[in-house]
């Protein structure tokens, strides 16, 4: 792989750590030395520049200290400047076609790729052009509500300090699966915020037919309650909306989270728009992901009947509901309300979607309970909250206490605090514990599947040897990633760049795809990742753009928007189909004893009758 793909997964300012480690996984080789060389070169070659400052460090007590470190930025962020958006679609192209050389990667994803980063992008300017003008003190208030989230501040900062409208997005894998994440150092992008997500918007514009109209105010009906008389009031009042939202009376729809309110105002835009008969570029992101996509692949991979039918896969006429399901199958309640409502509703902050999606990709009691105490950040980082006895550590209780709005989970902060972080923690593990166990009484194949596919990574441990599979676009996965082996001391790497010494530190490499790993990774690779490939694919046939996001998938322009119903449609029974031989073939291969029971591919014919499989509020 030549230094310009590895340039193409790298982010800017990112320490040699993550550099390497990102080379290493993109090679496939766990020789941090070679790793190291490959640093060095690129250092030398200009490919790379390193700058030295200060970091904050965090250990797993809390503890915060500054240390120096080299960072490294790819030498196209270094030209770009500070500005984060690209504006020329030829950087794009570039981009788009050195990741076709990334490990893995077929030809056809490559075309794929480059297609979706071609269209030209904005912010909506009516609506742009509202927030810019909000009173400063209102717009406080709304960040402090949460209507508006960080990354819409920050994108509206950048292009108001830049004097860019438009700009291109790039797409960068997440290794060692093909996922794609839209890039660009922080500008808004699909994958930011609901809030930002909403603004972003197609500058070519299309009048929409009726077909589509139909189906677009039929979804958000359904999504948000929405009738076209609401829409046409909701953009009339614009920031008045954004400021009196939680009035159900006077706007007569629910908003369930404050994170919703501009995604509502947006689709009330579109709504009137189409309506008036006026071009626009807007998408439908909210109302075209697929229903419970995690469960949906498990049970097609697994051949569970009861998650084909729970995620909407069959022609059964009604409705069905993984996350119901879920929720119908705990048995605690709470005489608290507050907790009822936290825990125990399928939308409750904590409730049964927070937990259910979480398991569909793998996180184990452990997991979830840091997710429901700790932030994003927090989480992920694992803070060591915990002694041997699973009591909080009186030291991190003092730092939840003083640090609770840079920490904990926003959404049940208050809650916790208030009942003491101890008993905050007995009560959100118990709850953790309840619904994994409840995932595995609705489906029993879930559990036996998910144990099938850690047995296989087992005896490629024990044979030495990555697992390895191909995906239904022909790309390569391989089962590795490399992780810093914390055991291990760091090692000290020199180069002189221009005259002056460059000094980086690294830690050895281990496996970080292991057991617990290869589960959520291989159902995403082949669910979400693959779903959205087929739908970009149709979409180019089509002569159009699919924007995606995670599982959800859209036209930008919104007349093919039925089309892409039943463009899903095709790929759920092409899933179904390669997923089910897939998983029977590597149990095979890997000599795995087949411990399912009942289980059965999804009947194609079943499938293509299939009604609420996406969209419509489904998910």
């Amino acid at each position: 792989m030549d230094n310009n793909s590895l340039l193409y997964l790298l982010k800017p300012n990112t320490t040699a750590q993550v550099v390497t480690a990102t080379i290493s996984t993109a090679t496939a080789n766990p020789d941090v030395d070679a790793a190291a060389e490959r640093v060095k070169e690129m250092l030398v070659n200009g490919d790379l520049i390193a700058t030295t400052a200060p970091k904050p460090v965090t250990d797993k007590d809390g503890n915060t200290r500054n240390e120096d470190r080299t960072f490294l930025t790819p030498r196209h962020y270094a030209e770009q400047g500070t500005q984060r958006a690209i504006t020329d679609p030829d950087i794009i192209r570039r981009r788009s076609q050195e990741a076709g050389n990334i490990r893995g990667v077929s030809e056809e994803t490559r075309i794929l790729v480059d297609h979706e980063s071609s269209p030209q992008l904005e912010f909506d300017p009516e609506a742009r052009a509202m927030l810019v003008g909000l009173p400063g003190e209102v717009k406080k208030q709304l960040v402090a509500d949460r209507v508006i989230g960080d990354s819409l501040v920050l994108t509206l900062r950048d292009q108001l300090s830049h004097g860019y409208d438009r700009w291109y997005t790039e797409f960068f894998y997440q290794l060692p699966i093909h996922r794609l994440h839209p890039g660009g150092r922080g500008v808004g992008n699909l994958k930011s915020g609901k809030d930002n997500r909403a603004l972003i918007t197609g500058v070519e514009k299309h009048v929409v037919g009726s077909t589509a109209a139909e189906y677009i105010n039929h979804g958000y009906g359904c999504e948000y309650g929405l009738t076209l008389s609401i829409a046409n009031e909701i953009r009339r009042a614009g920031a008045e909306f954004l400021t009196s939202w939680q009035d159900a009376g006077r706007w007569q729809i629910t908003v369930k989270t404050a994170k919703q309110v501009i995604p509502i105002y947006m689709a009330s835009v579109l709504m009137d728009r189409i309506a008036n008969g006026e071009a626009t570029g807007q998408m439908a992101l909210d109302i075209s992901d697929g229903s419970a996509m995690g469960a949906r692949t498990m049970g097609n991979t697994y051949g569970c009947p009861v998650l084909q039918l729970l995620t909407n896969c069959t022609s059964h006429p009604d409705r069905q509901d993984w996350y119901n399901a879920l929720l119908s199958a705990t048995t605690m309640t709470f005489d608290d309300p507050a907790a009822q409502k936290l825990f125990m509703e399928r939308e409750g902050a904590l409730g049964t979607k927070f937990c259910g999606t979480r398991i569909m990709y793998g996180a184990a009691t452990a997991g979830i309970l840091l997710s429901m105490l700790l932030n994003k950040i927090w989480a992920k980082r694992k803070l060591d909250l915990f002694d041997a006895y699973g009591q909080i550590k009186p030291a991190m209780i003092d730092k939840l206490d003083s640090n609770v709005n840079s920490i904990a989970n926003p959404d049940s902060a208050d809650f916790f605090r208030k009942m003491g972080w101890q008993a905050a923690a007995m009560m959100a593990r118990q709850v953790s514990a309840e619904y994994v166990e409840a995932a595995f009484r609705v489906s029993p194949t879930l559990r036996v599947g998910t144990q099938m596919l850690k047995d296989m990574q087992r005896a490629c441990e024990a044979a030495g040897r990555y697992f390895e599979w191909v995906t239904r676009s022909g790309n390569h996965c391989i089962g590795y990633t490399a992780a810093p082996d914390m055991a291990e001391k760091s090692r000290r790497y020199r180069q002189k760049v221009n005259g002056k010494a460059v000094s980086f530190a690294c830690k050895p490499f281990t496996n970080g795809f292991g057991v617990t790993a290869l589960p959520p990774l291989f159902h995403q690779e082949n669910g979400d990742v693959e779903d959205v490939f087929h739908c970009q694919r149709r979409a180019m046939e089509a002569g159009t753009v699919s924007q995606t996001v995670f599982d959800a998938a859209c036209p930008m322009n919104l007349n093919f928007i039925t089309d892409m119903v039943q463009w899903r449609r095709e790929s759920l029974i092409d899933e179904a189909s390669y997923n089910w031989n897939l998983f029977n073939w590597l149990v095979e291969y890997h000599g795995i004893e087949d411990r399912r029971k009942g289980h059965k591919p999804l009947c194609p014919k079943s499938a293509a009758q299939a009604t609420y499989f996406v969209g419509h509020g489904g998910a």
